[in-house]
């Protein structure tokens, strides 16, 4: 069997993949990696970006989106938190993967999406947001 078979490139991610997810959708999926996570002793690196809200025009929103998921492999997720803040989930991967991605982000930046400050957080070591109960267990 070929190897190649299963290789893929970064510019391979499907087309169903090549959204940004509004806020509920995108905690479910940040939920769901937590549960993997803990159910097999894994981790996961998150970046977060704090947006200005008063700059945050369309126009600008949108660039921050193309540039975010220019880096992104097919296993990754990006979507909104909150009206100010855009996270990408990054399964099966370190705090210092996490860390090398985001500054690859920042060298590769639209010109409206320079100056993001982004932050790396680690699941399950660094990890500061509360978190949500599972689905029949609240």
């Amino acid at each position: 069997m070929d190897k190649m078979l299963f290789a893929a490139e970064e510019s391979d991610r499907p087309a169903w993949k090549a959204t940004v997810h509004d806020p509920r959708v995108f905690r479910a999926f940040v939920r769901q990696e937590q549960l993997r996570a803990d159910r097999n002793g894994g981790g996961f690196a998150f970046v977060v970006f704090e947006v200005e809200a008063a700059r945050l025009t369309d126009s600008r929103k949108d660039a921050i989106s193309r540039s975010l998921m220019a880096g992104l492999r097919s296993i990754d997720e990006i979507g909104w938190l909150d009206d100010r803040s855009i996270g990408i989930l990054l399964p099966a991967t370190s705090d210092e993967g996490g860390s090398r991605f985001l500054r690859r982000l920042e060298e590769i930046a639209e010109p409206g999406a320079q100056g993001l400050r982004g932050s790396v957080y680690a699941y399950p070591g660094q990890w500061p947001f509360q978190a949500e109960p599972e689905p029949g267990k609240e």
